[in-house]
């Protein structure tokens, strides 16, 4: 989870590194609600913060992937 959320801020992988720690989180949602709660808490954030559309839109995906 760790190199996942490092990787959120990264420009070419950021996207991909987002949808990927959705899809962990619905993985871990049932052996870890924990771990899954805070990649969801960190993606929400993400969202949150986000200035562009396209990053919103980027976290909107990720989010829907959990």
């Amino acid at each position: 989870m760790a190199a996942l959320t490092d990787a959120l801020s990264d420009q070419e992988i950021g996207k991909t590194s987002a949808l990927a720690l959705g899809a962990e989180a619905r993985t871990l949602a049932s052996a870890d609600p924990g771990v899954a709660a805070t990649a969801v808490t960190e993606l929400v954030d993400r969202y949150e913060e986000a200035s562009t559309l396209a990053a919103k839109l980027a976290y909107l995906d990720a989010l829907a992937n959990s």
